[in-house]
């Protein structure tokens, strides 16, 4: 990102903190998890996509 003109500052730092903080909020709040299995009862296994 410096190489594209990001200056690495004090307040840019706290910014992007604060906003990579609401984008997680939002998804551990907000998000629909899709999850898709395979297998049997005893032998599961999955993905899981955020849509």
């Amino acid at each position: 990102m410096i190489n594209e003109g990001f200056k690495e500052s004090e307040f840019n730092m706290k910014f992007i903190e604060i906003i990579s903080n609401a984008i997680i909020e939002h998804i551990q709040k907000q998000a629909i998890v899709q999850v898709s299995t395979t297998g049997t009862a005893n032998a599961q296994t999955g993905t899981g996509k955020i849509i």
